[in-house]
Formats: C-alpha cells, structure tokens, sequence
C-alpha cells in the first residue's frame, strides 16, 4: 500500500538561498518554503502549522519619490526631494523644513523634540515647528578643555543622555556630547574610532548596535564613548539605512524572553539586536540579502519588513 504525500499544507516563509526544486519541501508534513511570495503574508503562533494568507490591502495616500521617513514615539516625518514634512494623523503632510538638499537624513528623537540632519544641514522640530540646532553652554568646574558646539550629523543616536553623531568629513568616527548637552563636545576625548565608515548606531538598555562598512560591534555601557566597550558581533555588516527607529518588545516578535529589541536588514539576514548585546539572525538560511543597494525597513506588529534596493 502506497503512503499518500501531502502535496502543500504550510508555508515556512521564503527562500531565495537556494535553487526552487531544493527549498526544502517537507512530505511528511506538507509544509514547504516559497521561493517567491507576492502579497502574502505567513503567519506561524508557534503552534502548527504555519498559514499562509492574502496581504491586507492598501491604498495610496501620496505620489511621489518620498525618502527619509521617521517615526520614534513622537511625530512622523517623510521629505520628497528638498522638503521635509510632518505627517499629521488626519493623514494629511504639513511642510516643515524646505532648502534642504535632497540628501537622506538621519533622525534622533528626545522627548518632544526630534533631532534631523543630513551631513550639511541639520536642526531640531518641536510642535511642528523647525529651528536651529540648540545652543547649550557648558555648565560645571572651571576647565581648561576646549569644547565645541555640535557638528551636523551624517547619522545620530541618542544613548544614556548624549547624542552620538557621525559626520559625512570623519565618516569612521562617533562624537559624543557632554551628558545632557547635546551642544557641547569634547572632541579630542569622547570619540570612538572603527576600521571604516560607520553606516548605523541603534541604541538598548546596556549599549550600542554599530554597523561599519564591513563589521557589525557592540558598544557596551551607558557612559561617554570613551568608558564603552568595544565587541566585534561577527554577524557582517548591515545594509546603510536599514534600520527600524523604534525599538520593538521581544514578545510581539514571538521570541523568548522579555524587553525591548532593535531590528535592522543584515548582509546574511534580518538581524536583532538584544538589550544585552547579543544578535539573532531571523532569517538564517533562508534569505539571501547579500547584494548592493541601500536599505528601508517598516515594523508592522508582527510583521518586520525590509528592502534593499
């Protein structure tokens, strides 16, 4: 008597990292990879099977080349060529910023104010309203150091009361700021240098996720950069502009274990980063990324999605 195969029952995601007749097709249990998915969406509760389903519709709310969104607790942001904009929740686009240069720009959000820069240009917007970067003084002992005001950042991140800043002229170095001042720099002692261009700093509880042009590191503590460790995370680098700017509960990904975590699109995969510094692949083995192109990504819980192009 004959075993009867069940020819399709589940779908356990994509593949693109192998040829489509060894995408690793499952007979005893009909549950098969996809090497191509249009508007799809494969949804697994851990129990079962996982489903594979019709995408929930969308509609176009504006045309255009739009770049540069954000979104991180406070208001969100998109710009379209020399523009920038808020985007109000009666989903309509209030103009914030015009001039800029149409280059991508990096954000930085602190309470009700959101930092922007994009190597030339830079401020801060506070109740849909843009000014100038803020002028803080130096406020302590009487020093001899020479300090400086805030260089405008190529890429930001803020982290245990500093801002970090990355400037497109020293592309391989991160710039701390006195704590609480995110106008005064001492330049000469709170820096960090990496072995090539740094294309992403996202922060957790315990430290740093930073991404050069060829390593992926973990700078651990919640000091100046120049107190920080340095671990080379062996993961490869990640794609510039990839990055999620929220961070995202540990449980609504469906992982082990509680907190918040940090999501970017990797050269091997869909990479997180954990609050104690360690990094899962989500799509080991599955999905190959490694090609050219810059990367965008949107969390929609559960959903993590990314694109290099």
């Amino acid at each position: 008597m004959t075993k009867p195969v069940t020819i399709y029952a589940g779908a356990a995601g994509g593949d693109n990292a192998h040829r489509e007749d060894d995408i690793g097709f499952n007979s005893d249990t009909g549950v098969t990879a996809l090497a191509k998915g249009v508007n799809v969406v494969i949804e697994s509760s851990g129990k079962g099977r996982p489903r594979c389903r019709r995408a929930n519709g969308y509609s176009e709310l504006f045309a255009g080349a739009y770049h540069s969104g954000f979104r991180d607790t406070g208001d969100a942001f998109v710009a379209k060529g020399t523009l920038l904009y808020r985007f109000k929740r009666e989903r309509t686009l209030q103009l914030i910023v015009s001039g800029l240069t149409g280059a991508r720009l990096c954000y930085a959000q602190h309470g009700e104010r959101t930092f922007y820069g994009n190597g030339t240009q830079g401020g801060v917007i506070e109740g849909g309203v843009a000014s100038s970067w803020p002028t803080d003084s130096y406020l302590g002992m009487d020093t001899v150091r020479a300090y400086s005001g805030a260089p405008v950042p190529g890429k930001m991140c803020i982290h245990g009361g500093r801002i970090n800043i990355v400037t497109p002229s020293d592309p391989n170095t991160i710039y701390g700021s006195e704590y609480g001042m995110f106008n005064t720099f001492f330049k000469a002692e709170n820096h960090q240098n990496f072995e090539s261009r740094v294309i992403m700093m996202v922060e957790v509880e315990t430290g740093m996720f930073v991404s050069t042009e060829h390593h992926t590191w973990f700078m651990q503590g919640q000091g100046a950069l120049r107190d920080m460790k340095l671990f080379n995370k062996d993961v490869g680098p990640a794609f510039e502009w990839s990055e999620w700017h929220q961070k995202v509960a540990v449980a609504d990904l469906g992982l082990p274990g509680g907190g918040y975590c940090r999501l970017w699109r990797g050269k091997t995969g869909a990479m997180v980063g954990f609050a104690d510094g360690s990094i899962a692949n989500l799509t080991d083995k599955m999905i190959d990324t490694n090609c050219g192109g810059l990367g965008a990504s949107c969390y929609m819980k559960p959903h993590f999605i990314h694109s290099v192009g």
